[in-house]
């Protein structure tokens, strides 16, 4: 319970619940479990030329993370953006609370040294390209707690590489957007209703 200023009132304070305090200030706690977002990370535009998601510079106070060089890239729990113009290729293990590649924008995954693993708390909506770097043999995965979205292009590969998917959310989960999706290797757990 927390006193209210200028009173002998308490309110609860509990996650998901407005507590007025004071004139007009207003205190709204977020909860998702553990996933709070730390804040919006956007890639830079880069003309569509393909740059690595620890080498490029991101923006906004999402990007805690430190890349290769010393530079922001995406902290955990952030809500990444690849804009249009601009290709970001995965060859890392990011976890993020949710993901838009934005059309015109693309996302590889896998880089000439690894494979990528994407952790995705929350909804991922593609309305650009997600597809597998060419020329390599990476099982690449994107992992994703919340909706899955296709408005896009969504590549999955049938052999090596490919980008094997897994539904994991607690919560209800559902794949939509307004182009149909092929998975090659999808996976459905975690607690919520697929």
């Amino acid at each position: 319970m927390l006193p209210t200023r200028g009173s002998r009132r308490s309110a609860l304070l509990a996650p998901g619940r407005a507590v007025a305090i004071g004139l007009g200030l207003l205190l709204l706690l977020l909860a998702a479990g553990n996933a709070r977002a730390q804040g919006l990370c956007t890639a830079p535009a880069n003309n569509n030329h393909e740059q690595g998601w620890l080498d490029v510079t991101w923006t906004g106070t999402g990007c805690t993370g430190v890349g290769n060089f010393g530079q922001a890239v995406p902290g955990v729990n952030a809500d990444v953006v690849i804009p249009n113009l601009s290709t970001i290729r995965c060859g890392t293990t990011p976890t993020l609370t949710t993901m838009a590649v934005n059309a015109g924008g693309v996302l590889r995954m896998g880089s000439g040294v690894a494979e990528g693993t994407l952790a995705i708390k929350g909804d991922l909506t593609n309305n650009g390209t997600i597809e597998n770097r060419p020329a390599t043999t990476w099982i690449n995965s994107i992992a994703v707690g919340g909706r899955w979205t296709n408005n896009g292009t969504f590549t999955p590969g049938t052999t090596t590489p490919r980008i094997d998917v897994t539904l994991n959310g607690t919560s209800a989960q559902t794949i939509g957007g307004s182009k149909s999706t092929t998975f090659n290797n999808l996976t459905i757990s975690g607690s919520g209703t697929k």
